[in-house]
């Protein structure tokens, strides 16, 4: 079973809060008005880094012939399950037309065989610039 964790992002001092259910407790109240609430997703990238909701996230796979590319997406929650929504594409090779992915499509962490494919690089609220 995962550990259930969350962490915040202060929208006024800019800055992270990392656990939350630690500091609060899980039956806290974790709406709050200053604070982007994100959970754990359970699962750790090459680098045993974990891997939470809101988190950049390059996806790298050089053995699949469609997806000789580096995948840019932000982990997100959403029909009950954490997948990745494709931000941008950095293409490595000259690819045959339509094997390329269209931005804003949203890939569930069920096609992700091999997470040592995975790297965090950033979130969403420290780091917008890396999704452009």
């Amino acid at each position: 079973m995962r550990s259930i964790k969350f962490r915040a992002w202060d929208i006024v001092e800019k800055k992270m809060i990392n656990n939350l259910q630690d500091r609060y407790g899980m039956s806290a109240d974790l709406k709050c008005r200053n604070h982007i609430i994100m959970q754990y997703t359970g699962l750790k990238d090459k680098k045993r880094t974990e891997i939470w909701e809101g988190d950049i996230i390059t996806v790298v796979n050089p053995k699949c012939q469609r997806q000789k590319k580096r995948l840019v997406g932000v982990v997100e929650f959403s029909y009950a399950s954490f997948r990745y929504k494709l931000a941008r594409v950095d293409v490595w090779e000259h690819y045959t037309a339509g094997t390329n992915p269209e931005i804003g499509e949203i890939y569930p962490f069920l096609n992700i065989a091999d997470f040592t494919l995975v790297e965090v690089i950033g979130n969403i609220h420290g780091n917008p610039e890396m999704l452009k």
